[in-house]
C-alpha cells in the first residue's frame, strides 16, 4: 500500500468525523457533514477526482462503507414488527417510487436530452433514506411509535423496489436494452433471493450463534457477523443484484439473534469510527462545486420535485388506506430524505462512466438538500391534526 493512501485516509477521517460532529450538534445528519468535508478536501488537495492509483487503493474502502452502512441498516429492522404494514407499506412505496421515476425520468429528458442520465435520475431519486427517516423520528420522539413501524414497513419495501431499480439500471448499462422478461425474470431472483434469505438466514444463524459460547475468543461473534456480511454480499453480487443487497439482508437475518445487543455497538463502531466516515467523504471528494453553482436553477428545481413526489405518496395519496392526516403527515415527511442508496447507486453509476461528474454533483446536492430539510419538515407536520 502507497504510504500516500494512509495519509489521504487519516486526513479525510478526522475532517470528516469533525463536520459530521458539527452538522450532528445542530440536528441534521451526520452524513451531511461528511459529504462536506470531501467537498471541502477536494479543492484543497488538488484532486477533485483523484488519480487513479490512489483512488484504486481506497476503492476497497469505499465499498466496505457502503456494506456497513446497509448492514447496520438491517440490523436495526425487525422484519416480524412490519409484517402488518407491509401491505399498506407496499402501496405507499409504490406509488412514491412511481410518481419520482417517472417525474425524475423526464426532467432528465427535458434537461439534458440523454436516456442514460434520465434513467440515473429517476434510480437515483426513487428510494427514501432509512438512516435519515429514524433519525427525524427520534428527534419528534415517533421512533418507537406506530407510525415509526409504519415508516420502517414502507422503508424496507422502498429498500426492495431500489435494489430492483438498481438493478434494471445495469442491466440497460450493460445490453442497452431493458426487456420485460429480463425484468420479471429479474424481479423472480430478488424475491427469490430475499425470501430464501429470510427463510432460511435466521435458523442458519441462530444455530451458529447458540454455539459460540463454548469459544474463548470474545471477538468470535463479532468476526462470525462479518463473515455472514461478507458471504450474503458477495452471494447478491454473484446473482447479478447490488451487493449491497446482501448487506442489507445479512442485517436482517441477524436482528433476532440473542448476542444483537452485544453485536450492534461493536459494528457501528468500526462503521461510523472508519467506512462509512470515509465512504461519505470520498462522495464529496468527486463533488465538483464549479457544476453545481453553474447548474444552481436545476439542482434546487430537481429538489422540488423530488421533495414534493415522495411528501405526496404519503402525505395526500394514503388518506384513501384510511390513514388519519396527522400519521399521514409524518410518513410523508420522513418519504422526503435521500442518502443511503441514493449515493450508493450514484457512486456506482459515475464508477462505470454511466455519468459525468456534473451530473453527479448535481444528484448529491438535490440528496444533501433532502438531507438538510427533512427534520425542519418533520418538526412543523409533528403538531398538524
Amino acid at each position: 500500500m502507497d504510504v500516500i493512501i494512509l495519509l489521504y485516509i487519516a486526513l479525510l477521517l478526522v475532517v470528516a468525523k469533525f463536520f459530521g460532529e458539527i452538522v450532528n450538534k445542530i440536528g441534521i445528519s451526520s452524513l451531511v457533514g461528511e459529504v462536506f468535508a470531501g467537498i471541502l478536501l477536494g479543492p484543497i488537495l488538488g484532486v477533485v477526482v483523484l488519480p487513479n492509483d490512489i483512488n484504486a487503493q481506497l476503492a476497497p474502502f469505499v465499498g466496505l462503507g457502503m456494506l456497513f452502512l446497509l448492514f447496520l441498516s438491517g440490523l436495526s429492522t425487525r422484519f416480524e414488527d412490519m409484517k402488518g404494514d407491509l401491505y399498506v407499506g407496499g402501496i405507499i412505496t409504490v406509488i412514491g417510487g412511481v410518481l419520482t421515476a417517472v417525474a425524475g425520468f423526464l426532467f432528465g429528458l427535458f434537461f439534458f436530452n440523454d436516456i442514460m442520465i434520465s434513467i440515473f435520475i429517476a434510480v437515483a431519486l426513487i428510494s427514501s433514506s432509512t438512516v435519515v427517516a429514524v433519525r427525524s423520528l427520534e428527534n419528534i420522539g415517533e421512533q418507537n411509535s406506530y407510525i415509526g413501524k409504519r415508516v420502517l414497513a414502507i422503508m424496507l419495501i422502498d429498500d426492495v423496489m431500489a435494489m430492483t431499480a438498481l438493478a434494471i439500471m445495469m442491466m440497460y448499462v450493460s445490453s442497452g436494452k431493458i426487456f420485460m422478461f429480463d425484468i420479471f425474470k429479474l424481479i423472480l431472483v430478488i424475491a427469490g433471493f430475499i425470501g430464501v434469505v429470510l427463510a432460511l438466514g435466521p435458523k442458519v444463524s441462530d444455530k451458529i450463534f447458540s454455539r459460540l459460547h463454548k469459544f474463548e475468543d470474545d471477538e468470535i461473534i463479532f468476526s462470525i457477523a462479518l463473515v455472514f456480511l461478507l458471504i450474503i454480499a458477495s452471494i447478491s453480487g454473484m446473482l447479478g443484484l447490488a451487493t449491497v443487497t446482501g448487506a442489507f439482508l445479512a442485517g436482517v437475518i441477524l436482528n433476532n439473534i440473542q448476542y444483537v445487543n452485544e453485536l450492534v455497538p461493536k459494528i457501528k463502531t468500526i462503521g461510523y469510527g472508519f467506512f462509512i466516515p470515509l465512504f461519505f467523504a470520498y462522495i464529496g471528494l468527486a463533488l465538483k462545486l464549479d457544476a453545481i453553482l453553474s447548474s444552481i436553477f436545476i439542482v434546487l428545481l430537481l429538489a422540488v420535485i423530488t421533495i414534493l413526489t415522495k411528501f405526496s405518496a404519503g402525505a395526500f395519496f394514503s388518506k384513501y388506506l384510511g390513514i388519519k392526516k396527522h400519521e399521514r403527515m409524518i410518513i410523508g415527511a420522513s418519504m422526503i430524505p435521500r442518502a443511503d442508496y441514493s449515493l450508493v447507486i450514484a457512486n456506482v453509476a459515475l464508477s462505470i462512466g454511466m455519468i459525468t461528474a456534473n451530473i453527479y454533483s448535481i444528484v448529491v446536492a438535490v440528496v444533501l438538500i433532502t438531507i438538510v430539510i427533512t427534520p425542519v419538515i418533520m418538526k412543523e407536520v409533528k403538531w398538524m391534526r
